[in-house]
């Protein structure tokens, strides 16, 4: 929950107009809530902080916020009292990347480093009226760092060891050297989704939504992030394929159609199913 008072000092350091730091106040300390009892709104509540999920204004000021923590951490880093991380030789040092409400912050496993952190995380969180989710918190080391040199930093920062299955939006949080093996959760997933409906009659248009909205919806995510391997998307296809044509995703049998025309439009004569390998390329070219 964010304090209003920051909000608003947050916004005067920044340089805006006192009328345009009124209006922006004004818009989210305005907001009041109803709970809803049998359909009829029984209780008011008008909230004293915080920002509002539906506001268009709220992404916005979160960003603001969001960049106030990483000059923080930056001026900190400045005065080396907070070492990031190099992942090359002649690249400058990465000390944290936000995404959304989520902060991934790098350190070298020094004492000093972890009693700044904390110390930082502290004061801001005590400006902006937040606590850090320890519960959801998490930290992993590398390889060559010793266990008890592992369990010594998650003391001093009162986290957890990341487990090795942990995931971020569901996708894995680690990578081997197997991208196949890496990715084979989006198979295991498609495939387990499509044999939950193998057993039961659907009609053909049925089975058109279900495979459109639901199965080929499954890996869009991760397309849109990493690369993945052809032999991937072939058989992912492959499960979509066979499920359209016999009701079974591991079912052999004569497809009467190709799936290279089943992938076209229907105005072109096919029924405009995704084709995986188009839609990688497609999703990755919007990071330009």
């Amino acid at each position: 929950m964010v304090e209003w008072d920051f909000v608003k000092a947050l916004l005067k350091k920044m340089g805006f107009h006192p009328k345009w730091i009124q209006w922006v106040i004004q818009c989210i300390s305005t907001v009041n809530f109803s709970v809803v009892v049998n359909g009829e709104a029984r209780v008011q509540i008008n909230p004293g902080r915080g920002l509002w999920q539906g506001d268009p204004l709220s992404p916005y000021l979160f960003v603001l916020v969001k960049d106030l923590l990483s000059k923080m951490i930056s001026t900190t880093q400045g005065g080396n009292n907070l070492a990031g991380i190099q992942f090359y030789r002649h690249c400058p040092k990465q000390s944290h990347i936000f995404f959304a409400d989520d902060a991934l912050l790098f350190l070298m496993v020094e004492i000093h480093n972890c009693a700044t952190v904390k110390q930082l995380m502290g004061k801001y969180g005590q400006a902006l009226g937040q606590r850090i989710n320890f519960d959801k918190s998490s930290v992993t080391f590398s390889s060559n760092m010793g266990e008890i040199d592992k369990q010594l930093v998650c003391d001093l920062l009162e986290v957890q060891l990341m487990k090795g299955d942990a995931r971020y939006l569901r996708l894995p949080s680690f990578w081997g050297r197997s991208k196949t093996e890496a990715y084979s959760f989006i198979v295991d997933k498609t495939l387990g989704k499509l044999q939950g409906w193998k057993q039961k009659q659907m009609s053909q248009g049925g089975k058109e939504i279900m495979l459109k909205f639901v199965t080929q919806a499954i890996p869009s995510y991760a397309m849109s992030c990493f690369l993945l391997p052809k032999g991937l998307c072939d058989k992912v296809n492959t499960y979509v394929s066979n499920f359209w044509w016999k009701g079974d995703p591991e079912a052999r049998g004569i497809h009467w159609y190709s799936w290279d025309k089943m992938s076209k439009s229907k105005k072109d004569g096919g029924m405009g199913f995704r084709n995986f390998r188009a839609m990688k390329e497609a999703l990755l070219a919007r990071q330009g």
